[in-house]
């Protein structure tokens, strides 16, 4: 646990009853033990009004409360952190199935690594809390990467392309070497050897290099920008390398060794380019690390989530 929860943990009580308050089936008696609490002196009283004025401030970037938002408009700022918590809960309690790993033929755990060989001899390195879905036939070689991270070292065979399915993007292989990632801001990959295609549907198809990467999304491509040789897929030796990375999305990698679920309140915040490289063996490490580095808060809620605020 950080300085900051540690020092403070009535903060992380009030947060929790603003959830608990916030819920449809919030009783008399839920409402007498609040209170209780808030009547116990003027620290909870205090901790009571900066959750309050956290929430006030509250920008959800968590893409769970986006998607409910578009089915319920009744999702405020208060019940938010209900969502973030219900969201953590279900992963805690195992994977639902809705969730995108469902069905894969391969999967890791939080903090695992896994190697596997596919049946044409192909070689994949499976990241943590990562899925992977396989789809050979006798014209192509198709694999979906559903969740997390993994570096592919492809066998050849001119007569049936292997592409890899990634967040609406196809990748196809023109060599030999690459590494494909994807988390809640999109994806990105980069070529070790050789060269792949990448496809957006609709939305165009760029050749990448070896020594280039490029991010993507759902509904574009970015522009490619060369990359280290020595960061493509160094995760496989325990080093997570981040070259001015959205906040985001370094959180998503971390939380793939460490486990539970990383969230930033504020979009801005979110956005933040993040510079560093970390020990995949020590994910609390590096939280501590970024919290304390970018000046932020940390408050850790039930079920392994943590919160980032400013």
């Amino acid at each position: 646990m950080t300085q900051e929860t540690s020092e403070n943990p009535l903060l992380r009580e009030a947060l929790e009853w603003l959830v608990r308050l916030g819920d449809e089936h919030c009783n008399a008696t839920d409402r007498a033990a609040f209170a209780h609490w808030l009547g116990q002196g003027p620290q909870h009283r205090a901790a009571w009004a900066e959750a309050e004025a956290l929430w006030d401030s509250f920008d959800p970037v968590s893409t769970e409360i986006a998607a409910l938002r578009q089915r319920d408009r009744r999702i405020t700022r208060r019940n938010a952190l209900g969502v973030l918590v219900g969201a953590g809960m279900a992963g805690a309690a195992g994977r639902h199935v809705t969730r995108p790993e469902f069905g894969a033929d391969y999967k890791t755990t939080a903090g695992e690594m896994r190697d596997i060989t596919l049946a044409d001899g192909s070689r994949v390195n499976l990241g943590g809390r990562s899925a992977l879905g396989v789809d050979f036939g006798e014209e192509s070689r198709r694999v979906h990467l559903l969740a997390g991270e993994a570096y592919f070292t492809v066998a050849g065979e001119r007569e049936r392309p292997f592409v890899v399915e990634a967040s609406g993007v196809q990748i196809t292989a023109l060599g030999t070497a690459f590494n494909v990632n994807i988390g809640t801001g999109g994806g990105q990959v980069a070529v070790a050897e050789h060269a792949v295609s990448v496809r957006v549907y609709r939305r165009g198809e760029i050749r990448l290099e070896q020594g280039w990467q490029a991010r993507f999304d759902a509904e574009r491509l970015y522009p490619a920008a060369e990359v280290e040789s020595a960061d493509i897929g160094a995760w496989r030796q325990g080093r997570l390398v981040f070259r001015a990375t959205p906040l985001r999305d370094v959180l998503d990698q971390i939380a793939r060794y460490r486990g539970g679920k990383i969230s930033v309140w504020n979009a801005a915040t979110a956005e933040i380019p993040v510079t560093a490289v970390f020990n995949a063996k020590a994910p609390e490490a590096a939280l501590e690390t970024i919290t304390e580095t970018l000046g932020l808060k940390r408050v850790d809620l039930p079920a392994g989530l943590s919160v980032l605020y400013s």
